[in-house]
């Protein structure tokens, strides 16, 4: 049994059950602000500066097949509040999409075909 990725929106009370989960990412990407300052001492010493971090980005791809799951994806990422995803492996964050890139791709079968990526930043955990 496959666990579907979903989106939720609170404010709505609205819940989207992806058709086809994304092929690649979905594990948070984390950064640290560092600054480094060389002093003028005589062991030539180097100071190192941690600034506030970055908050996560969520970042994923995958294939789309239908109009009705890129009109989904459009209307998600336009959302101005938080949403909150969950993955397949049962792990939720509250996000706010940042990047969303279709690209239409040729298929016979499927004339509304576009692999994407998509990009969210973590504003919380649950």
């Amino acid at each position: 049994m496959t666990t579907r990725w979903t989106f939720y929106d609170p404010f709505l009370a609205e819940t989207y059950e992806f058709e086809v989960n994304p092929k690649e990412g979905g594990t948070p990407a984390r950064k640290r602000n560092m600054t480094f300052q060389s002093t003028a001492a005589a062991n030539g010493r180097t100071l190192a500066f941690e600034g506030r971090p970055d908050p996560p980005q969520i970042a994923f791809s995958g294939v789309l097949l239908t109009e009705a799951q890129l009109n989904a994806f459009d209307e998600w990422f336009f959302k101005s509040n938080q949403i909150l995803l969950t993955d397949d492996l049962g792990r939720t964050s509250w996000v706010v999409f940042t990047e969303f890139t279709p690209k239409r791709e040729r298929a016979v079968h499927f004339p509304w075909k576009h692999s994407y990526t998509a990009t969210c930043t973590v504003i919380d955990y649950p």
